[in-house]
Formats: C-alpha cells, structure tokens, sequence
C-alpha cells in the first residue's frame, strides 16, 4: 500500500510511532525526542492532498478539507498536522486509516468525526520540495507545499493554506534550516557535502501548474531525499 503522510486515525492511538503522530487520549499531540519540543505552531485553514503515480500526466486529489483551524507544526524532526474538525467536505480516498469525508447532514458528520482526528506529518528525511506562495491580492492565500515520493514511486503534494497575516516565505525558509540540520545529522549523511547545499528558486508552478499566471511558487529543492516512508534508522542521536 502507497504511503499516505495525512490520514484520519483514532484518537490516542500509538500504534505506528514512526508513520503517524501519535496523540493521548484527549487529542493532544506527543511529542518525540527529535522534536525538541512542539513550541512552534501556525493554524492553516485548509489542506489538500494530491498523488500522480510515475507515467501520468495530472494529479490526483486525494483529499479537500477547507476552513477548518487545523494546527501545523514546525519541530526540529518533521512538519506535523493535527485537525480534529475537519468534517467540512470534500473527498478522501485511501490512507492507513482513512474514513469517508464526504459532506453529510451535521448528525452524520459529528458521528463520524466522534473520537476521530486529522492527523499526518513529513519528516525531514521525506521531504523531496518546499513550495510556498505569497498573497497578491486579497482573495488569495498564503500557501505552503510539502512534496515528497512514496514506496511505489509516485509524488504527493500536501497543500496548506494560511490567513494572509501568515508568512509563508519565513515557514518554507525556518523549515529548510531545521531540514538541513536534521539531515546533516543523519547518521548515513554525516560526512555528505552535498547535504550542505540546497537549490532555491522561483518559478511558476512545476509540480501543479496554475492557470493562474500570478501564482508564482518559489521552491526549495532537496538534493535527495528517502521515500516515504524509509530512513527511520538513520535518525540522530540527539
């Protein structure tokens, strides 16, 4: 089965550690050694998932769920989603433990969201671009992009969109040093100059071309990457 980094799971569950945050029995996210702590967070208010398999041309989504206040954070090991209100249409298809989004009357949707989260991260080791795009008008959004390749070789593309106060160039940029320093770290990259560079530049849309010719991505390339959802040996010692 394809690795699916955002996933809806029970809350409280521990049972794969390495694949999925885990939380406790209140929803609340725990955090690991690597993070060193889970200090810094920023809400998004919408997050699409989507998938092209290695031969095809367009991407699939996976996944829509918009105005929702879901947490997003920013730790030393990875970037982590938690939503525990996320019910609010759109789709969803595969996962480990994904459920039905589809909108519904409000009973059927606080049912299925009972004891139930919106959970998922990428760790650094995953992490194969970092897109953002800056608002130029007043009905865009700040976005954020993490891509990433999976255990069958296809690319997946987590969108975020933030409230206009957000700074999504600090995000993508805080999040590139917190990569570097993790990955430099890795056990199996410790004497790897190439690790130490990393390409940024601006260009229009390269993973989901807009029609939109203001929507300018810029975009931090990783030299390499593992995927999804490999590398959990070579984690650092600290």
């Amino acid at each position: 089965m394809a690795y699916c980094a955002v996933v809806i799971d029970q809350i409280g569950n521990q049972e794969y550690p390495y694949l999925y945050p885990i939380t406790d029995d209140l929803g609340n996210m725990i955090p690991e050694r690597w993070d060193r702590g889970l200090n810094n967070v920023v809400t998004a208010t919408s997050i699409y998932v989507q998938r092209r398999k290695d031969g095809e041309n367009n991407f699939v989504q996976l996944l829509s769920a918009s105005d929702i206040k879901m947490d997003v954070y920013f730790t030393d090991s990875r970037v982590a989603f938690r939503c525990e209100k996320y019910d609010k249409g759109g789709g969803w298809t595969g996962g480990l433990t994904a459920l039905a989004l589809n909108a519904g009357s409000k009973m059927m949707a606080a049912h299925r969201r009972k004891g139930k989260i919106l959970i998922g991260h990428v760790r650094y080791e995953w992490v194969r671009e970092i897109q953002y795009n800056r608002k130029y008008n007043w009905a865009s959004n700040e976005e954020l992009r993490f891509v990433y390749r999976d255990n069958e070789k296809a690319t997946w593309v987590i969108t975020l969109h933030f409230k206009k106060e957000t700074d999504t160039a600090f995000l993508a940029n805080d999040t590139l040093h917190r990569a570097s320093k993790y990955r430099l770290a890795m056990q199996d990259e410790k004497g790897e100059k190439e690790m130490e560079f990393f390409t940024l530049n601006s260009h229009q849309g390269t993973i989901t071309p807009s029609a939109d010719p203001k929507k300018n991505y810029s975009t931090i390339m990783f030299p390499n990457h593992y995927f999804a959802p490999k590398g959990g040996d070579k984690r650092p010692n600290w």
